[in-house]
């Protein structure tokens, strides 16, 4: 019991400032500028990123996928890690990571997808 309510209360703390960081900063024109974009000129894998989760919320995917076309698979991966962080230390399952390692090849995946990704949208 104390488990599943230890869960599902992080759970409802991270929705909650997601989802006020969205309604009073972005809706407002104020959001973090790319420190990268600022210095380069160049667009990096997470520009558009804030953008993107916010068309999410207002539920315009195709909008979202204009913005960062990665906005799911970064969602994805922060969803995993979220978990897992959550399980093995708040929960202490230290069987969760036996049975929902990512494997290697995975962690290579993301990162050669992630630099393709920033090398084809600045062509």
């Amino acid at each position: 019991m104390y488990n599943t309510l230890c869960r599902g209360s992080y759970l409802l703390l991270v929705i909650l400032v997601s989802w006020g960081y969205i309604r009073f900063f972005l809706n407002k024109g104020i959001a973090i500028a790319c420190s990268f974009y600022t210095k380069t000129n160049l667009l990096c894998p997470g520009c558009g990123a804030q953008r993107a989760v916010s068309s999410l919320f207002a539920g315009n995917i195709r909008l979202a996928l204009e913005y960062n076309a990665l906005i799911f698979i970064y969602l994805g991966v922060l969803l995993y890690l979220y978990v897992a962080l959550m399980e093995v230390y708040l929960v202490k399952n230290d069987s969760f990571l036996v049975k929902y390692a990512m494997p290697t090849w995975a962690g290579y995946f993301f990162i050669l997808l992630v630099l393709s990704f920033c090398v084809f949208r600045n062509i």
